[in-house]
């Protein structure tokens, strides 16, 4: 902004005061631009302070990302390993029920349609009986523990599905918090730039232009000093000349002042000579 009115090329002066007249003018810019350079170091100041604080945020920022990113990890692995849970708790759920129902059908086959009691009167022997009944027994507390198998998976399941929803829901808000915050980053970074550019770029004209006007201030001072010697010699000359002419002058006064003399001194001779011999002729 500083320098663009000074473009135009200024008019060479013809004499020392016209010069000085220049230099003057091209000292008060120097000044001006001075108060410029020293108001654009006041302004870098300030925003070398805002830089400061703008690059405290992206150092707040970079680290909050850092954290999101690992726990965006954390949250991954936490991920694949419900997922492997999952997946192997299901092959046993379904292990556990197909193995429950295969041992409840040849119990069935055993059994009959009869029931526990008309299983055990069915006997054909004391020791039958007693076998059967140990039997139903040790195949009631089986299944017992096969459906408390059962239902531990189940709720294991349950709860790990619920686990995988939640992480999964948590991770798409840690996704959106870190995609924020890239974001904030980016325009930290971008607001960082146009700042240093703009101090970058205004202190550069301004030195330009403070450099540019104190070689206009030196040009002119040069100018000065040459317009000053051919103004002396010129004066020098002036004198010269006039005393010349009055020495001339003073000559020719002279000369025709001891012309005047001499006629005046050969007149009082001739008149005198006249006299003599007009006496001579008087005394014949």
């Amino acid at each position: 902004k500083s320098g663009s009115k000074s473009s135009s090329k200024t008019k060479s002066p013809t004499t020392s005061a016209d010069a000085k007249k220049q230099q003057q003018k091209a000292q008060q810019e120097i000044k001006l631009t001075k108060q410029q350079i020293e108001e654009n170091e006041r302004l870098v100041k300030k925003s070398l302070n805002d830089l400061n604080s703008i690059k405290s945020d992206i150092s707040v920022s970079e680290k909050q990302i850092s954290q999101l990113t690992g726990k965006i990890s954390k949250l991954n692995e936490q991920l694949i390993s419900l997922n492997a849970q999952i997946v192997d708790n299901e092959k046993k759920l379904t292990t556990l029920r197909d193995k429950y129902l295969k041992v409840v059908k040849k119990m069935r086959l055993v059994k009959g349609n009869t029931d526990g009691l008309t299983f055990i009167f069915a006997s054909k022997s004391f020791s039958q009986a007693y076998r059967r009944l140990r039997y139903l027994r040790e195949f009631s507390k089986w299944r017992e523990n096969q459906v408390a198998e059962i239902s531990k998976v189940q709720a294991e399941l349950k709860q790990q599905h619920e686990a995988l929803s939640a992480t999964k829901s948590e991770l798409d808000k840690v996704v959106e918090i870190e995609q924020q915050a890239k974001a904030k980053l980016l325009t930290q970074k971008s607001k960082q730039d146009v700042l240093v550019a703009d101090l970058q770029r205004n202190g550069i004209a301004l030195n330009s232009h403070l450099k540019k006007k104190q070689q206009e201030v030196n040009d002119l001072q040069n100018r000065i000093a040459d317009l000053i010697a051919a103004e002396q010699r010129a004066a020098e000359e002036k004198r010269r000349k006039e005393e010349e002419q009055r020495r001339l002058a003073e000559e020719k006064a002279q000369k025709e002042a001891e012309a005047k003399k001499e006629a005046e001194r050969q007149k009082a001779n001739e008149a005198k000579e006249a006299k003599a011999e007009e006496d001579k002729g008087k005394n014949k």
